[in-house]
């Protein structure tokens, strides 16, 4: 598989926005390697991209295959910390925004059209001198507050894109449709590392498209694989459920709604973390519907650990991934902490279902006890969703200045309404201990770049 991502990072091509990864000019080889190294940019050097264009921002991880680079994926509130704080060690900050009131050298380059800004950090800077290959630092979802980098190598991403390709079948007749932020794992390792090796063409959307953009282009053009979050899902289903050619609707970074779970459709639930990658994808061998996460990618293992809570007879349990992907290390104090095993615990809980699916039912610290009761959030809010009028929902456990637990709910709703009607369906369908003690109407809920929402949101 190395000898297959070399020749492909040798060129590229762009036909009508379509990277064709079977199909391209020697032209790529030389050019744009030599633009970074005249730039200053050598081996062993660490760099931060952020590009709100994915598909610039596959071209130059292409063109960075021919160095052995620590690479920064940065979100856009981590490039702005960057620029204005220098937070991470690096050479150089790669980006398409520019920042007019940076003091320090900018250099301006065009690749493919496109104007793009090299910021010069820290100069001479080499702080991990013996890479053997390049690595790249994603930074976790953070939605918990506590979003961290995660390494992982080119090799371990690979190996990932490989298990993929196997599990979908997917070739070079393949086109993709790709709308998923490529700086996030999901994104990178579907849209990117794997139709790179099943040489397939791939269109990238921006980071921020609109849905009616998205389903315009599908009408357009003639794709094989979607490649979205369950933001997009949400909001397009409807559209989706009469589309035919589309051969996949990979989904991941999130849940989907239960709207769409009830429609039907056959989205291709994609589980996994950051630190994991994706260790599982629903393709409905066994049945079932979107709500589930199906079953494991070829060469990893998912075993269900301590049991957390009982629901219909069903232990769900701590879920344990055994991977040969599994993250290289992590990135503290500007050094990487190397991982030493192959299993990691997600911090999930769930069970396999009547038809051998894995079900996914919340996080494990979502397990708690009010009134010395053990309940779930993710089941209240399931719960809660069923009244007409909430749209979304995140419930948190507050604590009281006399140490007292108690649940705090905050809601979008479909149509005008008060506290009191939300609580009117809460005492006709949960228990007591269950009713959120405060319930807060917003606007929109926090969310991450992938549509996740927010633990924290006051």
């Amino acid at each position: 598989m190395k000898n297959k991502l070399y020749e492909a990072s040798e060129n590229l091509y762009f036909n009508d926005g379509i990277i064709d990864y079977s199909n391209i000019p020697y032209s790529f080889k030389n050019t744009f390697p030599n633009i970074f190294k005249q730039a200053g940019l050598n081996n062993n050097d660490s760099i931060m991209l952020y590009f709100n264009d994915n598909k610039l921002l596959m071209s130059l991880i292409i063109i960075f295959n021919s160095f052995k680079l620590m690479i920064y994926l940065a979100n856009k509130s981590v490039l702005y910390k960057q620029i204005n704080n220098k937070i991470n060690k690096i050479k150089f900050v790669i980006s398409d925004i520019y920042f007019p009131n940076f003091n320090e050298r900018i250099e301006k380059i065009n690749i493919l059209g496109k104007d793009i800004y090299i910021y010069y950090m820290h100069n001479d800077l080499n702080i991990f001198k013996t890479l053997k290959e390049t690595i790249f630092i994603f930074y976790s979802s953070g939605t918990k507050g506590n979003e961290s980098k995660i390494a992982r190598s080119k090799t371990i991403l690979l190996k990932e894109a490989t298990a993929i390709v196997k599990t979908l079948n997917w070739s070079s007749d393949d086109v993709i449709l790709c709308n998923a932020p490529t700086f996030h794992s999901f994104g990178q390792a579907f849209g990117c590392f794997a139709a790179l090796l099943a040489q397939s063409r791939v269109k990238y959307l921006s980071s921020f498209t609109l849905p009616s953009h998205l389903i315009n282009e599908l009408d357009k053009n003639k794709y094989s694989i979607l490649i979205t979050t369950p933001l997009y899902y949400n909001q397009i289903y409807e559209k989706l459920l009469y589309k035919d050619g589309l051969k996949y609707m990979l989904s991941g970074g999130g849940k989907l709604s239960d709207k769409v779970i009830k429609s039907g459709i056959k989205i291709n639930n994609v589980y996994g973390s950051t630190e994991t990658g994706a260790v599982s994808i629903q393709k409905y061998i066994l049945g079932g519907n979107c709500g589930s996460v199906g079953t494991p990618l070829k060469g990893v293992q998912i075993k269900l650990g301590n049991v957390s809570y009982v629901k219909n007879n069903f232990k769900i349990c701590e879920l344990i991934v055994n991977s040969n992907f599994i993250y290289t290390g992590r990135i503290e104090n500007n050094r990487i902490i190397f991982n030493k095993t192959k299993k990691f615990k997600l911090g999930d809980i769930g069970y396999y279902d009547q038809y051998g699916n894995l079900q996914i039912f919340g996080r494990k610290d979502d397990i708690v006890n009010i009134y010395g009761e053990k309940i779930s959030l993710n089941e209240i809010e399931i719960i809660m969703l069923k009244c007409s009028l909430i749209d979304c929902i995140k419930i948190q456990k507050k604590e009281d200045p006399y140490g007292n637990d108690y649940l705090i709910a905050y809601i979008t709703t479909n149509e005008k309404c008060e506290v009191e009607d939300i609580l009117i369906f809460c005492r006709a369908h949960l228990d007591y201990y269950k009713i959120p003690k405060k319930i807060i109407i917003l606007e929109d809920l926090k969310r991450t770049e992938t549509g996740k929402i927010i633990y924290e949101q006051n």
